[in-house]
């Protein structure tokens, strides 16, 4: 029976509506659960850690792949990616990662799932020994094309540049998994083509956009962390 005031149903049909809605509801998202894998899911969602950080990875329904360096688990077409590892328990970090995780169930994979772990590390090492800045005109080349910077290892112990980047003055990224050895140097160029012709036999390990200012500024090298 419906209330007389303004034709509204009665409580008692309204709560069978809600009821019945409700179970519709939980019958559609069972129905989505048991046709998509549920991507996995770090106990730690990524940030600051400390170094022989374990990251747990969680998720029962299939066998979950991982990547440390931001790639994907998955390959194009849908076989495991080269570079990818079956989670067998906590992965140690004794370096800053980009961590990504699958699930693979079959030939069902499971939506992507990434967090980015930072280790501390003491940088006191790295050192920028040469700006080229405001260098004459060679050949075809202005001499804005041929500015670079070089930077040195000049500690004892790898450094992982993964994730740092140049953020005043020039723009770069250095690419995860980045690492600068002891004694090794990591050159920047504005322009590679310029700078090989000018410096036949010496590799560009980078190239960062933006130009150095004639008249001097401040360089920023950032961690993940700012």
């Amino acid at each position: 029976a419906k209330s007389l005031l303004n034709g509204m149903p009665s409580t008692t049909e309204w709560t069978s509506r809600v009821s019945r809605m409700k179970t519709w509801l939980k019958q559609r998202a069972n129905w989505i659960d048991s046709n998509y894998v549920r991507p996995p899911a770090f106990a730690t969602p990524g940030g600051a850690v400390t170094n022989g950080f374990a990251a747990v990875i969680r998720g029962t329904n299939g066998t979950i792949y991982y990547t440390l360096d931001g790639t994907d688990p998955r390959a194009m077409g849908g076989a495991v990616a080269g570079g990818a590892r079956a989670y067998q328990g906590p992965v140690a970090l004794s370096t800053s990662s980009v961590m990504t995780a699958r699930i693979k169930n079959g030939s069902s994979w499971s939506g992507l799932t990434t967090a980015t772990y930072t280790v501390p590390q003491d940088m006191s090492g790295l050192v920028i020994t040469e700006i080229m800045y405001n260098p004459p005109v060679f050949g075809k080349w202005m001499g804005e094309d041929l500015e670079f910077l070089e930077l040195k290892n000049s500690g004892s112990t790898a450094l992982n540049l993964g994730l740092m980047s140049f953020t005043s003055g020039i723009s770069f990224t250095f690419t995860n998994g980045t690492f600068l050895k002891p004694g090794q140097f990591f050159v920047l160029a504005r322009n590679t083509n310029a700078f090989q012709e000018r410096y036949p036999g010496v590799a560009v390990n980078g190239v960062y956009t933006g130009r150095l200012d004639n008249s001097g500024e401040m360089l920023e090298l950032s961690t993940f962390a700012g």
